[in-house]
C-alpha cells in the first residue's frame, strides 16, 4: 500500500521528456518544492527509491541520483539503513537585510591613480545591431559537437583526477594538433618545441608584451594601428613610434629611416591583415622586414589573429613561415572559429624564448585549462575544426559579396571601399572630411550601434573599419541602410 506522502509527492511531480533538463534534476526541482509548499515537512521519511521509481515509471537509478543532488544542496539528510528524510535545518539562501547604515556609497580610503589609458570607449551596446572591428558569427559554431565532446572529456576519471593537480604541464598533445592546423590553414612548419598556448589571443599579447618589453622601449607600429595593442602597449610605458603606410603596403624607405634614428626594441604588425585598412604587407615587403630585423636584431611580433578566413586564390605567407634567424614573435588564437572558452591563444617563438614566455604564462594563468584543452585537442583531432572552417568560409565570402554589393548599391564615388582577401572587415575611407562622431550619434538614435574605436581620422584619412561576418545578410542589409543614410546626412549638409 503506497504511503500518503507517496500519494502526495507523486501528484506534485510532473517529468517532461521533451525538457533538456535531466530527469533526475526535475525529479529533484519538484521535491524542492514540495518542501517549499509544505507538502514535506521537516524531519518527513520520503518515499523509498524504489517505489518512487516505480510510481513515476523511472529507473530507480535515476531517483537514486535525484536524491543524491538533494543531499548535496542540503535539502535532505540520506541515514544508511533508515532513508531519507527532509532536513530539519536547510542552510539559508536569502542574504540578511543591508543595514541602512551600510547603504551609502563606499570610497577607497586611500590614493590611487585613475587610468586614463586603459580607457575604452563604446564597448558596450544594449541594441540588437551593431558593427564590429571584425568578429565571427557564434551561431555558426559547432557548439552541440564541442559540448558532447567537453561531456566526454569530463567524465573520465583520469581528466577529473588531473584537476586537482596545482601545477599543468603545458599540453603536448593539443601543440601538436595546433601545428597539424597551422601546417594545413597558414603553411606554417614547426615543432612542439616553438609553441606555448594561452587561455585565449589577449593572454598571448600580454605575455609577448611583458617579456620582451620593458619601460622606455621604443616599438615601431603601423600608422593609425590597432586600439586595444596600442592600448596595451602604453600601459606598459613603451614608446610607439609609427611607420607609415603607402596605399596598401608598409612604407619600407620610412622605416628605414626610423631604424636609423632610434633604437628599436620590436615592430608589432599584423602583416596580412593591417589595421584598419585590412590591406596585406606584400611578399617583397615581408622579405625586407626580415632582412631589416636580423640586421638591427629587431623583434618582428607577427599578429595573425582573425586571419583564419581568406577569399583569394592568393596563398597568404606569414613572416614566421619565411623567419630563418629566429626573429619573428608570431600570435594567433582560435577566437575568430571559437568562442570562450576554446578559443585558446598561442604564440610560436624561438626554443629559448618560448621557456620565458612559458615562465610568465604559469605565473599569471590560474585557472586551471585541463579540461578544456583536452576537449579542443579532440575536436581539432576528429576534424570538427577543419570541417567547420571549411564550412563557415564559404558562409564568410558569400557574406563579404554582399556587404560589397550592397556597399556599391547605396554609397558613391565619394567613399572607397576596400574588400578584404581574409579576415573579417571592410574599410571605408571617405575622400572627404566628415564628421564621424556624428554619423555615429545617428546611426545609434536609429538603432545601430557604430563604435567610436571604429572611426579613424587625422589630417590625411577619414575612415570607416565595418565588421562584416557577424551580421547576416539581412542584418547587414539594415545596417549599411542606417549607416548610408548617417553618411549622406553629412556629406550634403
Amino acid at each position: 500500500m503506497s504511503s500518503p506522502l507517496l500519494q502526495s509527492l507523486v501528484g506534485y511531480i510532473r517529468l517532461d521528456k521533451s525538457d533538456k533538463t535531466p530527469i533526475y534534476l526535475q525529479i529533484a526541482q519538484s521535491i524542492i518544492n514540495a518542501i517549499h509548499t509544505q507538502v514535506i515537512s521537516a524531519g518527513d521519511k520520503l518515499p523509498g527509491t524504489r517505489a518512487l521509481s516505480d510510481k513515476l515509471y523511472v529507473h530507480r537509478k535515476t531517483v537514486i541520483a535525484a536524491y543524491d543532488e538533494l543531499a548535496a544542496q542540503g535539502w535532505i539528510d540520506i541515514i544508511p539503513q533508515k532513508g531519507a528524510f527532509a532536513a530539519a535545518k536547510r542552510i539559508k539562501t536569502i542574504s540578511p537585510a543591508v543595514p541602512s547604515s551600510h547603504r551609502i556609497e563606499l570610497k577607497a580610503d586611500f590614493n590611487f591613480e585613475k587610468n586614463i589609458i586603459l580607457d575604452i570607449p563604446d564597448q558596450y551596446t544594449d541594441l540588437d545591431l551593431y558593427f564590429t572591428a571584425g568578429t565571427p558569427d557564434y551561431r555558426l559554431t559547432s557548439l552541440k559537437a564541442i559540448n558532447q565532446i567537453f561531456t566526454y572529456t569530463a567524465g573520465k576519471k583520469n581528466n577529473i583526477a588531473r584537476l586537482n593537480q596545482p601545477f599543468q604541464a603545458q599540453n603536448e598533445s593539443l601543440k601538436q594538433q595546433i601545428l597539424n592546423y597551422l601546417r594545413v590553414t597558414k603553411g606554417i612548419h614547426t615543432s612542439t618545441n616553438q609553441i606555448c598556448t594561452t587561455a585565449n589571443y589577449q593572454t598571448a599579447l600580454t605575455t609577448v608584451i611583458h617579456t620582451l618589453l620593458r619601460p622606455k622601449d621604443k616599438v615601431i607600429v603601423t600608422e593609425l594601428g590597432n586600439f586595444n595593442t596600442n592600448m596595451l602597449l602604453k600601459q606598459a610605458n613603451i614608446e610607439l613610434i609609427p611607420v607609415k603606410m603607402s596605399t596598401e603596403d608598409i612604407d619600407i624607405s620610412d622605416l628605414e629611416k626610423i631604424l636609423k634614428s632610434h633604437s628599436i626594441r620590436a615592430l608589432y604588425i599584423q602583416s596580412n591583415n593591417l589595421y584598419p585598412t585590412t590591406s596585406m604587407v606584400s611578399n617583397e615587403s615581408k622579405q625586407k622586414l626580415l632582412e631589416l630585423a636580423h640586421q638591427h636584431r629587431l623583434i618582428l611580433i607577427e599578429d595573425d589573429s582573425m586571419t583564419n578566413f581568406v577569399y583569394s586564390k592568393q596563398h597568404c605567407i606569414t613572416l614566421k613561415s619565411l623567419d630563418k634567424n629566429g626573429s619573428v614573435v608570431y600570435i594567433n588564437s582560435f577566437g575568430d572559429l571559437l568562442p570562450s572558452p576554446y578559443n585558446l591563444g598561442f604564440i610560436l617563438a624561438p626554443s629559448d624564448l618560448k621557456a620565458e614566455l612559458l615562465k610568465y604564462v604559469q605565473s599569471t594563468q590560474q585557472a586551471n585549462l585541463y579540461l578544456t584543452e583536452e576537449t579542443l585537442m579532440e575536436f581539432i583531432r576528429e576534424g570538427f575544426l577543419l570541417r567547420q572552417w571549411q564550412k563557415q568560409s564559404k558562409i564568410y565570402q558569400k557574406r563579404s559579396d554582399n556587404f560589397e554589393k550592397i556597399l556599391n548599391e547605396k554609397l558613391d564615388q565619394s567613399v572607397r571601399i576596400s574588400k578584404p582577401e581574409l579576415g573579417l572587415g571592410y574599410w571605408l575611407a571617405f575622400n572627404q572630411p566628415l564628421p564621424l562622431l556624428a554619423i555615429s550619434n545617428f546611426c545609434k538614435g536609429n538603432g545601430l550601434t557604430l563604435p567610436t574605436y571604429l572611426l579613424h581620422q587625422n589630417k590625411q584619412i577619414t575612415g570607416i573599419r565595418l565588421g562584416f561576418a557577424n551580421l547576416t545578410e539581412a542584418e547587414a542589409e539594415h545596417a549599411l541602410e542606417i549607416l548610408s543614410k548617417a553618411i549622406y546626412a553629412h556629406l550634403y549638409k
